[in-house]
């Protein structure tokens, strides 16, 4: 009896996805590539059913001949793009993704070799189903999907294109930037008597040669939208949202606050760090290297007040952070050097700034009275909890007697515990209609969900690429796991938002040129805009949002990767800043016109000036500056 209801409950399981109502399919032709028995490469096109169900946002992925888990995980990749694009468009029908669930249906008379090349076409098609349009079937398209949308490159193009055309295709979609391919090339020369054969390579124009040989078009495309017109005669238009001006007058005024007080502390520290290089008692080495580590900073000084004077106050704030922690950081050297017990002054070091983050803890605000406070906080949260991951590393190089290694770590911690409270004392700007306590385990289940997701981009990205940007995203994702354990959830959360966001664009930048990563930059800052005008749509002030796309412009000619991190960023904490609420508040809701902005008198600013007079007593900074450029203020 136990075995027959077991099979009956297995069989409705199984079955159970076939008995939703098909809401739409359609059919299209992917290309690959198998070896032949010889060991040749031959080009072949399989079929791809894409069939959309009533559901609750499953994936499901059916193939024959089985494929590799890179197939299965670029479906998934897939799906979500159609999704984000479909719903950002100004016409779109689809409203939520989770309400449906989507069928991957894979056929082929050969098995292929294994590769997500698939997905760009799974896009176009997932789009298309949801859309209810009919596919051309003489388009055919290879390329990896990335998580913006972008197409990524492939291998076989070559044998796909020429499969293309036995099947009577038309136009053949393959990644920019891949037109040009080098295939093996064997010459036979006759000189004496002897035959010489050399091999090599030469490069071939596939869409030359493919249009005279063949008859068919092959067209580059950056972005999986850009394909539909060739799919199915449809333009993809997002919602137009004008010339907004972002930058609103609480945002300007709550950055002008954080680099009216850390630019401030720059020149104090750049302050120390000169009359600390004019001493007389410097050994020989120093003698040298300290006039040249004054002159740096007071360069980077002068930088940060321009970028003051031009209003840009994140960037201000970020670069006075950024010549403050170096100032203090090589002041502590030469401290350090000068000392009698160097181990002992280290540890005093360590232990003075460990119970500084611990009153600093106890120093922010919980209480929230503005919705604008709820971010405000989550950032002052998540700065205090990287200044206990950089002390507790700290310890760890102490421990191994590296003295120069714990000292820059434990610098680094002191300033990231100054940030965390100017950040909290932002939130003394806003008034509003809440009366609620700012509960860090709130955000537990968002954390948790950001890590799944963050998780899912590192692992899917290690089959792909690697690189600086995975080597960050794994970081941040280890970082993330470990916060988690602790219950430290903020923390968790932001390890988490960074390491997709980074695994991202591992695998958006494979393979990029300079004219790709340009392209790239523009569609990422349009990407961030939008996103942070749907924030303010629904009330919110995503101020890192805001901080974000205002620092990235700083890298956009001379470190385009770094202005893309920061845009991604930028993105990521916009469509973060409803959430954050959700989580604190639940579905509370609430508008921008019950808030009031208080205006702050600079010269009374109270607050600052105790924590200076307090920074100045300990007398110590940061460094580690390559640190601080990649996170920010």
């Amino acid at each position: 009896m136990k075995r027959a209801l077991f099979f009956a409950v297995l069989l409705l399981l199984s079955v159970s996805p076939i008995l939703a109502e098909k809401i739409s399919e359609v059919h299209i032709k992917i290309p690959g590539v198998r070896v032949t028995s010889d060991g040749s490469y031959q080009g072949l096109l399989a079929d791809l059913y894409v069939e959309i169900h009533d559901g609750n946002g499953r994936t499901f992925v059916d193939t024959m001949p089985l494929t590799e888990v890179d197939t299965q995980a670029g479906a998934r990749l897939a799906r979500q793009v159609s999704c984000d694009l479909l719903a950002d468009s100004a016409d779109s029908v689809v409203d939520d993704c989770s309400k449906y669930d989507f069928f991957y249906i894979i056929r082929s008379e050969y098995s292929m070799i294994g590769g997500p090349s698939a997905g760009a076409s799974m896009a176009v098609a997932t789009m298309s189903a949801m859309l209810n349009k009919t596919i051309n079937p003489y388009t055919v398209m290879t390329g990896t999907i990335n998580p913006d949308g972008s197409i990524g490159p492939v291998g076989g193009i070559l044998e796909k294109a020429y499969a293309v055309y036995l099947s009577g295709g038309k136009y053949f979609l393959i990644p920019k930037g891949q037109s040009k391919v080098y295939v093996p090339d064997t010459t036979t020369s006759q000189s004496f008597g002897w035959t010489f054969i050399s091999s090599g390579v030469r490069e071939v124009d596939i869409a030359g040669y493919a249009k005279a040989n063949w008859g068919i078009d092959v067209v580059e495309i950056s972005y999986s939208e850009y394909a539909l017109p060739y799919f199915i005669n449809y333009e993809l238009v997002r919602e137009d949202i004008g010339s907004i001006e972002f930058a609103t007058e609480q945002y300007t005024q709550a950055m002008r606050k954080m680099a009216d007080y850390l630019v401030f502390v720059a020149e104090g520290y750049v302050s120390v760090l000169r009359d600390a290089s004019n001493s007389t008692e410097l050994n020989q080495v120093y003698a040298v290297l300290a006039p040249q580590w004054l002159s740096a900073e007071e360069t980077h000084l002068k930088e940060a007040v321009e970028l003051y004077n031009k209003t840009q106050y994140y960037s201000a704030a970020s670069k006075g952070v950024i010549t403050a922690s170096n100032s203090l950081y090589y002041f502590n050297l030469i401290q350090y050097e000068a000392s009698s017990n160097k181990s002992k002054f280290v540890f005093d070091f360590i232990s003075d700034v460990e119970k500084e983050i611990q009153d600093a803890e106890n120093l922010i605000e919980k209480h929230v009275d503005s919705v604008y406070d709820i971010e405000l906080l989550t950032v002052a949260y998540d700065r205090i909890k990287e200044a206990i991951d950089l002390i507790d590393r700290a310890k760890q190089y102490y421990m191994i007697r590296d003295y120069v290694n714990a000292l820059g770590y434990s610098s680094l911690a002191s300033i990231r515990k100054e940030t965390s409270l100017i950040w909290a004392s932002v939130t003394d700007d806003f008034t509003g209609n809440l009366d609620v306590v700012f509960e860090p385990s709130k955000m537990s289940s968002l954390a948790l969900e950001r890590f799944e997701l963050a998780k899912s981009s590192v692992v899917y990205a290690e089959l792909l690429t690697s690189g600086s940007f995975l080597n960050y995203a794994s970081e941040g994702l280890s970082k993330a796991a470990t916060a988690l354990a602790k219950e430290e959830y903020v923390f968790a959360l932001f390890e988490a938002i960074e390491s997709r966001a980074n695994a991202n664009l591992a695998m958006e930048l494979r393979e990029a040129t300079d004219e790709m990563i340009q392209e790239r930059l523009s569609k990422k800052r349009e990407d961030a805009i939008y996103a942070i005008h749907q924030a303010e749509k629904q009330g919110m002030l995503p101020i890192l949002a805001l901080s974000y796309l205002e620092y990235a412009s700083e890298f956009s000619e001379d470190a385009p990767e770094t202005a893309l991190q920061f845009y991604a960023y930028s993105k990521e904490f916009a469509e973060i800043a409803k959430e954050l609420s959700n989580a604190l508040l639940g579905e509370t809701s609430y508008s921008e016109n019950t808030i009031t902005i208080n205006p702050t008198n600079i010269a009374s600013f109270q607050y600052s000036n105790e924590i200076i007079v307090f920074s100045f007593l300990l007398g110590f900074a940061i460094g580690l500056a390559f640190v601080i450029i990649k996170v920010g203020l």
